[in-house]
């Protein structure tokens, strides 16, 4: 993943806890659907189990944000991983979908933190912007590297028997232990991570969260982003319930999750060169709009037409996030990136939160093909909000 000696040891330890904590979310989440569907919920209960993800982290993002300025980033990372090892442990044991939905909405809180933590660590470090873009490069790189290896990783041990009837019978029980094990060595990892200030001691006067927000380019770099979280976020919902409509098999699902990350990861290697020649805004324009066509693709072919539309929108929202956290930190104070985060992580949410609940309808009336559809809407909004805006570099 590229850790430069020259940045410390809480740099290399940045780089595995992103890849950890990755591998845990994206390889439990889509079994999670998995779950929901095995206790007799349908693509409605999917998609309100999703929305129940984002709950908690909306309500809490922008209190976590400040916590993490109050009391540096290890902290937050640390409960944030131990509570999704509790969650996670506990699906095992749920058989209603009421109890998937409490432990799935605990599940995204520890999520957030995990995120509002690491994300606030390369802010702190009083890099300068062309090192701090650098860094946040290679950081979601190590997040592609987690969201590559978890899905086939946790796939891989979702056991299937055929029952007496032939009807297929999964047991998620090691799927769901495998995540234990990876949440658990996310805490231990991010443990290990450097404090930058001891704790209780903050910097800076904090601002409003309305004064964040109205600073110039900062709306516009939030929207921009939302769209490429809810896009990932939904495919990893909806994806298994795609896979599932034509008889794919679990290990299909999790090769296109891993290609998805695979080719994110080989755009962002290549993020400051491109940066350097077309600047912020464009590269978000074009990227958020080519992603957009790929969602509008993917319901309208097979197995190939799949391949080829996962890989390309990975390589196109993989470039976009690095890309809009450099740009919000950017516009943040020093003593206020935690809240930034926060307040970002906060809007991320509230998207997370609310879409699914417009997807779960469009799946009654058009299936997967009408989520995608509202997915490329969303990205061809991003897309026009950041073109539109300033460029940042």
């Amino acid at each position: 993943m590229g850790a430069d000696p020259g940045l410390g040891r809480w740099y290399r330890l940045l780089l595995v806890a992103g890849a950890s904590g990755q591998a845990t979310a994206f390889g439990i989440r889509p079994i999670i659907s998995y779950h929901v569907l095995d206790v007799g919920g349908d693509a409605v209960a999917v998609g309100l189990v999703a929305a129940g993800f984002s709950v908690l982290p909306f309500l809490a993002a922008v209190p976590v944000g400040r916590w993490v300025d109050r009391s540096g980033e290890r902290t937050a990372g640390v409960a944030g991983a131990l509570l999704i090892a509790g969650c996670t442990a506990a699906m095992v044991a749920t058989t209603e979908i009421w109890q998937i939905l409490v432990a799935n909405a605990l599940f995204g809180l520890g999520h957030l933190m995990i995120l509002v933590g690491q994300q606030a660590v390369p802010a702190t470090r009083g890099l300068g912007r062309r090192e701090r873009d650098r860094v946040y490069a290679t950081y979601t790189v190590s997040n592609s590297v987690g969201q590559m290896i978890g899905p086939v990783l946790v796939s891989s041990l979702v056991v299937t028997t055929v029952t007496a009837t032939g009807a297929p019978l999964r047991d998620l029980a090691p799927a769901l232990w495998a995540g234990v094990a990876l949440a658990l060595f996310t805490a231990v990892v991010t443990a290990c991570v450097p404090q930058r200030r001891a704790a209780g001691e903050a910097t800076g006067t904090p601002d409003p969260m309305l004064s964040i927000l109205r600073r110039p380019g900062m709306w516009q770099a939030m929207v921009a982003g939302i769209g490429t979280v809810v896009a990932t976020d939904l495919l990893l919902v909806y994806l298994p319930v795609w896979a599932d409509e034509r008889g794919a098999p679990a290990f299909f699902l999790g090769a296109l999750l891993a290609l998805r990350a695979a080719t994110g990861i080989a755009v962002r290697l290549a993020a400051g060169r491109l940066v350097e020649r077309f600047g912020y805004t464009r590269l978000i324009a074009v990227s958020s709009a080519c992603a957009a066509l790929c969602f509008v693709a993917l319901p309208l072919g097979g197995p190939v037409v799949a391949v080829v539309a996962v890989g390309v929108m990975g390589g196109a929202l993989g470039l976009t996030q690095p890309l809009t956290l450099s740009w919000v930190v950017t516009l943040t104070a020093p003593g206020q990136h935690g809240a930034a985060m926060g307040l970002r992580m906060s809007g991320n949410r509230l998207a997370q939160m609310l879409v699914p609940f417009g997807a779960s309808a469009l799946v009654v009336w058009g299936g997967t093909a009408g989520v995608f559809g509202l997915i490329a809407v969303l990205l061809g909004t991003a897309s026009a909000t950041a073109a539109r805006a300033s460029d940042p570099s």
